[in-house]
């Protein structure tokens, strides 16, 4: 049965913390982390200070539309979860920086062949999920992962899930 949720026209939800804590093993000490899509309430943000990275967070709410907007900060990394209509004019702009970027978008991107040409042209990572992310605490009829450039140790990491999304997401939010 399709949930509410794939059938929305709504492009924002916000990646809950369990997600969060995928990338975090990758991230070099006391980075400076950029999360264009973000607010300071979103689970990047918090749990990469929390850590101890510095983080700039930026937002189109605020007049910052990651595809035109020019930082006027230094960062060594993009990390985010975009807009996923936006995905691949989103990877194409990470590259134009020349840094290091890991973004949670879905897998049938790989359905498009604009997507296939840009992966040809870098050294594209993935992080891949035995189970797909649950952004609202039902089954999305999507998977997501993990698209990574010059971000990883190897090409392909795979994460494997100890719990079912669905439950890490009603955990999460039943201890807020």
């Amino acid at each position: 049965m399709r949930t509410k949720f794939s059938h929305s026209t709504q492009d924002e939800y916000y990646t809950p913390l369990y997600a969060v804590e995928i990338i975090v093993p990758y991230l070099k000490k006391k980075s400076i982390i950029w999360c264009p899509f973000d607010t300071k309430k979103s689970n990047y943000v918090k749990k990469f200070i929390e850590l101890g990275h510095t983080v700039h967070y930026t937002h189109i709410n605020n007049g910052e539309d990651f595809l035109t907007y020019i930082p006027d900060f230094n960062f060594d990394c993009i990390i985010t979860n975009p807009a996923f209509s936006i995905k691949n004019e989103t990877i194409l702009k990470c590259l134009t920086y020349n840094k290091p970027f890991a973004l949670l978008l879905p897998m049938t991107m790989l359905n498009s062949i604009e997507t296939i040409n840009i992966f040809n042209k870098f050294d594209v990572q993935f992080i891949i999920m035995d189970k797909r992310v649950s952004f609202n605490g039902n089954r999305p009829n999507f998977t997501c992962w993990y698209v990574c450039n010059n971000f990883l140790p190897k090409n392909i990491m795979i994460h494997l899930f100890n719990q079912d999304p669905r439950d890490l997401y009603k955990n999460e939010k039943g201890a807020n």
